[in-house]
């Protein structure tokens, strides 16, 4: 009787994690947000200032503790059955690597400028990690994963889409979106003398260039779905719909690392996903059907050909600004790595650390420095990184060297490395934060499924 009531409780953990898990990747795109601290400096809000706690925070937490609580009984079922040996394997010490890494950046906010800003990095460091561990190490499947990451992008592709062709935006607090206005400062466009001032699409996030990440990630999902074959014949034409959303949606960003980031995905995907026995490419996935992505991309080119045109111009004065002003922003970084070359500014601390060094901007141009490895080098300094690079090292080691097919980590890395380098939110941002999760439970659950591909 005792045992079965355990197994009933164990089930019902169970369904609960798994609910969870699928609530919150559907809703991860929609930025509802409590904010607690708004500073205004010089009428305007101070972005990189905000501290405030998501929605899905609240949720993504209460998927933890029952993570926690059904680990604990998983371990303790192992020790019973005499299963559960300890020894220090490459995961387990990229895991205490990362952890003293989140301890340095917790540290950080004893020195830094703005010391609420370092600690709300450093929870936030921590909750991409934590929800990393609960997609690999929890019940559920990548299948499970993917779709209901996938099935999230959905709505969000279709906003993204109505604002581009509207033209418009609006603001609603229970969705957590915001209104961008054509005529004020630091909203995205594309502008030109011919073309005007036109509006970029945003989604529900506050850039399109996390939008276009995010859409990013969310094809990747939908293409290993589609890969998966008989499985998922059912769904095949709806993942294809999807499929064909994020892509438009991701067009009318005009976010050239987006851009560069899909087709990078799409071309190494082909490249690298090869069946290890075989070295053939997956024949489940259609061609076909990308050829008609690529047909409907290029009548979109065509279409909206002056926009890409002014997009990709140096004689553009917008385009040509926004490039001089990451060059700018590249030599700012270099000045705090030099001014503190251990222990860096401390994390989040980046834009504070700029005013606080006479670097006169308007409000809106305080940004961080456009690369993921300059930002982390000034906030953390070469102590901090170090920490993070061996951690980094043990997980490639753990993941790569001691599972097959390796094809995973070739078609994942090339856009992941371009986004990084590329942009910041990937660190700056909460949902970038956790988007760096979503990759690597691509690679590393991808890796335990094998028979995925």
């Amino acid at each position: 009787m005792m045992s079965l009531m355990r197994t009933i409780k164990h089930v019902s953990l169970v369904s609960a994690m798994q609910f969870g898990i699928a609530l919150f990747l559907f809703l991860f795109p929609w930025q509802t947000i409590w904010m607690y601290r708004e500073p205004i400096i010089g009428g305007m809000k101070f972005q990189y200032g905000v501290l405030g706690l998501y929605a899905t925070e609240i949720l993504l937490w209460g998927i933890i503790v029952l993570f926690c609580v059904w680990y604990v009984q998983k371990i303790r079922q192992s020790k019973i059955q005499g299963r559960f040996q300890f020894s220090w394997t490459p995961d387990r010490i990229c895991v205490a690597l990362f952890f003293s890494f989140w301890l340095y950046a917790l540290m950080s906010s004893l020195r830094a400028l703005d010391s609420a800003l370092a600690f709300q990095q450093g929870i936030r460091i921590v909750e991409a990690f934590l929800f990393f561990f609960v997609l690999w190490a929890g019940p559920c499947s990548f299948s499970y994963i993917a779709r209901w990451f996938a099935l999230g992008s959905g709505i969000p592709a279709l906003l993204g889409i109505w604002q581009f062709t509207a033209q418009s935006t609006f603001s609603s607090t229970l969705l957590g979106l915001s209104f961008h206005a054509l005529d004020q400062a630091g909203t995205s466009i594309v502008a030109s003398e011919s073309l005007g001032r036109v509006l970029r699409a945003h989604g529900p996030f506050s850039h399109p260039n996390m939008f276009g990440g995010y859409l990013v990630v969310a094809m990747l999902m939908t293409v290993v779905l589609l890969s998966l074959g008989e499985r998922a014949q059912q769904y095949r034409k709806a993942y294809w719909s999807l499929l064909f959303l994020q892509g438009v949606a991701l067009f009318f960003t005009f976010s050239r690392t987006a851009w560069l980031a899909a087709v990078s995905f799409l071309f190494s995907f082909f490249l690298f996903s090869r069946n290890a026995d075989t070295k053939r490419p997956p024949p489940r996935m259609s061609l076909c059907g990308l050829a008609g992505v690529v047909f409907i991309v290029l009548i979109f080119g065509v279409a909206f050909f002056p926009i890409l045109r002014t997009r990709f111009s140096v004689s553009s004065r917008h385009e040509s600004y926004a490039v001089s002003d990451r060059i700018v922003q590249i030599s700012q970084a270099m000045s705090l790595v030099k001014m503190h070359p251990w222990i860096g500014v401390g994390g989040g601390n980046y834009t504070s650390s700029l005013m606080g060094i006479g670097v006169l901007l308007p409000i809106w141009q305080y940004q961080p420095v456009h690369n993921v490895f300059l930002l982390l080098l000034a906030e953390f300094g070469f102590a901090g990184v170090s920490l993070l690079a061996l951690s980094g090292i043990f997980f490639l080691f753990s993941f790569y060297y001691q599972n097959q097919p390796r094809s995973f980590l070739g078609w994942i890395l090339i856009p992941y490395l371009i986004v990084l380098s590329l942009d910041h939110y990937m660190f700056t941002q909460y949902s970038g934060l956790l988007l760096n999760s979503m990759l690597l439970c691509v690679y590393c659950v991808g890796q335990k499924q094998k028979n995925m591909l």
